[in-house]
């Protein structure tokens, strides 16, 4: 009598069947990447919003930028917080772009308590100094930096964490960068009320490519698969 052997392997639909299995999980891990990344791009738009409408609200109260009032210490004690120096812009003298989160959270108009000073000596500690932000090693600075032309009024930076910097790196993609100013704004890099530079060291054109007819011509360079991107949101309104 003739004994069959015990066949070894797959056969085809058992492949065909574990192809597809496998299929589905890695669209189930792409999808997922997605929808986190999508709510991290959200969850930006709606903090920089927030903050707005909160710096906003502060001013009309107070008749004063926070970071900028002058008479803190008579509001809140000389134990928990400064002054600043009443001009109406939030500069880093006197720590006026960290004092602003700790002013605004004192009057209530954000969650949290804030330091108001750079705790770590030279380098800010995200979620101390200033919100923290959706990626890794990003946060909010809130500034009027007359250095940078592109600052034209009191503004919440979003960047990431360098050593020794004011969150200066980039932090976005162009492309996601573009994903959140169509959300929030106009979709052009460098008008509107927010708009993109390149991260520390970063040559411009890896975010902006520059158009024919001047700002209003400019594109993202989507091309850029890399993080070389920070936005800056105005809190004021600015002349165009």
């Amino acid at each position: 009598m003739k004994i069959r052997k015990m066949q070894k392997g797959f056969t085809l639909i058992e492949m065909s069947i574990v192809l597809v299995i496998v299929g589905l999980i890695i669209g189930g891990i792409l999808a997922g990447e997605d929808i986190l990344e999508n709510s991290k791009r959200i969850s930006i738009v709606s903090q920089l919003q927030k903050y707005k409408s909160a710096y906003e609200s502060f001013k009309e109260k107070y008749y004063s930028p926070p970071g900028d009032m002058s008479d803190a210490e008579s509001a809140w004690g000389a134990s928990k917080t400064n002054n600043g120096d009443g001009d109406g812009l939030i500069t880093s003298s006197g720590s006026e772009d960290y004092l602003a989160w700790q002013h605004l959270a004192l009057a209530g108009f954000i969650n949290g308590y804030y330091s108001g000073a750079l705790t770590a000596i030279t380098n800010v500690n995200i979620g101390v100094d200033i919100p923290e932000a959706p990626y890794t090693k990003t946060g909010y600075r809130m500034i009027r930096d007359e250095a940078k032309i592109l600052f034209k009024t009191n503004s919440v930076q979003f960047g990431r964490y360098r050593s020794g910097s004011d969150m200066d790196n980039g932090a976005l993609t162009p492309k996601q960068a573009l994903n959140i100013d169509e959300k929030i704004d106009d979709r052009n890099p460098s008008e509107g009320q927010l708009i993109t530079i390149s991260g520390y060291d970063i040559h411009h054109t890896r975010c902006v490519i520059a158009g024919d007819a001047g700002d209003e011509d400019d594109t993202y360079a989507v091309s850029i698969k890399t993080r070389d991107c920070i936005l800056i949101y105005y809190l004021d309104q600015t002349q165009q």
